[in-house]
């Protein structure tokens, strides 16, 4: 089975009141919220990270993470396009 390294100590509420949960990239290579990105790990390896830091580091099935996640769309981003596509 394939897991995520969840950073628990990281995770925060933004601003607009949505809460992102950060995960290990490849390799320990820093943090990121997009499961695309995240790193990939074994069982092994992320029990390994569990015990090197205790309630900060949570192994997590990739299923479990991927059946919580959802994709949003930028709101500014989306009316900034339909703008620029709109005929005068």
């Amino acid at each position: 089975m394939d897991y995520l390294i969840y950073a628990k100590q990281i995770t925060h509420a933004r601003k607009d009141n949505a809460v992102r949960a950060h995960f290990w990239r490849p390799e320990r290579g820093g943090l990121t919220t997009d499961l695309d990105r995240a790193g990939i790990y074994t069982e092994s390896m992320a029990k390994a990270a569990e015990a090197e830091a205790p309630n900060q580091n949570i192994a997590v099935p990739l299923d479990v993470a991927k059946g919580l996640a959802h994709r949003v769309v930028n709101y500014v981003g989306l009316e900034t396009t339909l703008a620029g596509t709109k005929k005068s």
